[in-house]
Parts: structure tokens; sequence; C-alpha cells
């Protein structure tokens, strides 16, 4: 199968390639390039190529092998998969699927996140090198799946140990002492708003702005009353800024805010902290709660970039 393209040839493969990306074309289905095309796909270079695109293009498909590993990790459509299948039980494929089957709920959690936000950040690059009116659409291509099958028939795992090391470094906590709490963080939603039910409590409207509600549960392990803090929201933009958000939003409803409250010992006391955010932000987001001399941080969310 072959669709026309401005470039020359978008060929199947390349359909395949968008299909794990999202992009719908449901008829499509891999076949392995071969060792000859994997031999000469510099021979798809367009002559007008830039040292900038040269880098540009290393970068995605270094961006689409990761992202590919990560699919077929969380389950999801994925050329790996396809792979697979033409290639049979590979070191490659065994490893991966013993990362899978190792695989915890939060890092699940956390992985589906982080993927959709990477494939975000690189949505602008892909439409450039890898879609129907790119003129690089063929050699972009040829390169990533050659660049895949490679390391997928190769008896060295040390790309995928990459990945496990990357998966278990994250070392993601929901529930931890912080201070004299044991502080757990249930959910984590970003919204235009609070979700009270009720355009009393709401926190005013402000335009370009946006809110991120933790719902959390303290804790007090000391053996008198405490006072517990809401400490800051970070945000890890994609440029490698840390902004950090110490300001919590008053909602005059139960179950929201801390206002200066004690708890007894061994109590656990649920509660709504709530952020203002702006709208044209995107990142990771973490919480760092207070009475938090070590500054450690409970992972919240990432924020995709608007379309």
């Amino acid at each position: 199968m072959r669709l026309a393209n401005k470039g020359g040839i978008f060929t199947i493969a390349s359909v395949a390639f968008l299909v794990s990306f999202g992009a719908g074309a449901s008829d499509a289905k891999f076949k392995p390039f071969s060792d000859e095309t994997c031999s000469s796909y510099n021979s798809y270079l367009p002559a007008s190529t830039t040292a900038e695109d040269k880098k540009a293009i290393n970068d995605l498909t270094g961006h689409l092998a990761l992202s590919s590993s990560l699919r077929y990790l969380l389950g999801k459509d994925s050329i790996i998969t396809d792979m697979k299948i033409s290639f049979g039980e590979t070191p490659f494929f065994t490893k991966l699927d013993a990362i899978k089957k190792k695989l915890e709920v939060a890092q699940v959690d956390y992985l589906r996140g982080y993927l959709s936000y990477n494939e975000s950040l690189n949505k602008e690059v892909m439409q450039k090198y890898l879609s129907k009116e790119s003129e690089y659409t063929n050699f972009t291509t040829r390169k990533s799946i050659c660049s895949i099958q490679a390391l997928s028939k190769s008896p060295d795992t040390s790309n995928v140990e990459m990945i496990e090391k990357f998966i278990n470094a994250l070392a993601l906590v929901e529930d931890a002492k912080f201070g004299n709490f044991q502080i757990k963080r249930e959910s984590c939603k970003v919204s235009k708003s609070v979700g009270t039910s009720n355009s009393y409590s709401e926190p005013e409207h402000w335009a370009d702005s946006q809110f991120v509600v933790i719902d959390a549960r303290f804790k007090n392990l000391d053996s008198e009353g405490r006072l517990p803090s809401e400490g800051s929201l970070i945000i890890k933009t994609s440029d490698g800024r840390e902004l950090r958000y110490d300001t919590t939003e008053t909602v005059m409803q139960r179950g929201y805010g801390i206002y200066f409250k004690s708890v007894n010992p061994l109590v656990t006391m649920p509660t709504k902290i709530v952020y203002r955010i702006p709208t044209d932000i995107s990142g990771e987001v973490l919480w760092e709660p207070g009475g938090n001399k070590g500054k450690k941080k409970l992972w919240c969310t990432f924020i995709l970039p608007k379309v």
C-alpha cells in the first residue's frame, strides 16, 4: 500500500508509525524493512536538509524509540508490538515484557502522563518531519524504524535497561512522612473550576487562570496536637524552569483548606488544597508539603501543552 506524498512516496511503514501515535490510519500493517533498505536510507535525505534538520530528526528518532517502547509497556498501539510478531522472541522483547510485568500502579499512572506530555511536546516536530506533506517523511520513517528494528533484533539490551533504570528511579511516592505528619496524596486534578457545585463557594474567576486541586490526608504522628501546612506546588516546565506556587485559594466550603486547624494525635484530617496557576502553562506538577526540611515532593500530574 502506498499513499501519494509531495516529497515522494508515503509508505505503509510511515502509516504504521503514525497509527501508533494516534493518527487513525487503522488499515495500516507493519512490514519490516529489509537490510538493504536500512543500509541505504540516507539516499532519501532531501538535498535541502540543514544541520539543524539533521539534529531535529536524530532527536525525533530517539523520541520515537522511547515512546514506542513506553506505549508497548502500557499496552497502547505501538510499532514494537508488530515487530515482535514479525521477528519473534528476542532478548529485547523478553526484557521489555519482564519490565511490563513488574510495573506498579503508580508507575503506570506516571508513565501514561509522561508519555502524553512528551508526545504533545513533539507534535510540531512530528508534523514537520513525519507527516504526509513532509519532504522528510521517507527518510525519517526509514531511519526511525530501522533504528528500532536494529534494537529489537540485537542481543544487546542496554537500551531497554536504560528504560528500566528510568522507571525504577521514579521512586513515586503517594504516601510519606513529612515532619510530624504522614501525608497521602489521594488525587491531583487540573481544571477551570474547583468543582464545589456551589458558585458562592468557588474562588473568584480570573481570566487566563485555572486550578490545581490536591485531595490529601494528613495524619498526625505526634503525641500532641499539630498544625499541618499546605506547602508549595511546583511546576517543572519543558524549558527547564521550576515555578513555585506558595499561595493557596480560599474555598468557603467544608473539606477544603487547613485554616490554622490543629490535628489531634493519631487523627487523620482529609482535605482538598487548591492552587491557582496560569492556563498557558505546561509541565510536570509536584507537591511539596510544608514542615518538610528535606524538600521531599509528591508527584501530581502532567499538564499538556495547549494545542
